[in-house]
């Protein structure tokens, strides 16, 4: 589920931002944040962010997958549990984009199946175009 790992993301980046304008303020009698303690908290966010949340998940995916799942197999349960009533909001979300984009309801087999025989049809119509007629 995307929604509490935004959330906790969103929540990193604040709280990175609040702590770096607290510590370069000090004591100061009205402390106010300017851009380069923003600067610095999204910099410092986007760092923890990228290592904590795309390297070692894929580093740990890749080589310790199996063990992972397993000793977490309690949590992540839980998590498909508690995450069930969002799964329904996303559905409904993703229908209604799929309905406006236009695309049918077809699974992967059935759209190759299609894409294939427009394709021999329209070399069907070249090869008809190109031949030579006999008189």
């Amino acid at each position: 589920m995307a929604l509490p790992r935004v959330v906790c993301n969103l929540g990193l980046v604040v709280a990175l931002v609040a702590y770096v304008a607290w510590i370069r303020q000090g004591t100061a009698a009205n402390p106010t944040m300017s851009w380069v303690e923003a600067a610095i908290g999204i910099g410092v966010a986007s760092i923890l962010l990228w290592l904590f949340g795309v390297i070692l998940p894929t580093s740990i995916a890749k080589h310790a997958g199996e063990g992972t799942v397993y000793a977490w197999s309690g949590v992540l349960r839980a998590c498909y549990i508690l995450g069930k009533p969002v799964r329904g909001v996303a559905r409904v979300v993703d229908e209604v984009v799929r309905r406006l984009s236009g695309h049918t309801n077809k699974d992967g087999a059935e759209a190759l199946e299609e894409q294939l025989l427009s394709v021999v049809e329209d070399a069907k119509g070249e090869a008809r175009s190109t031949t030579p007629r006999r008189k």
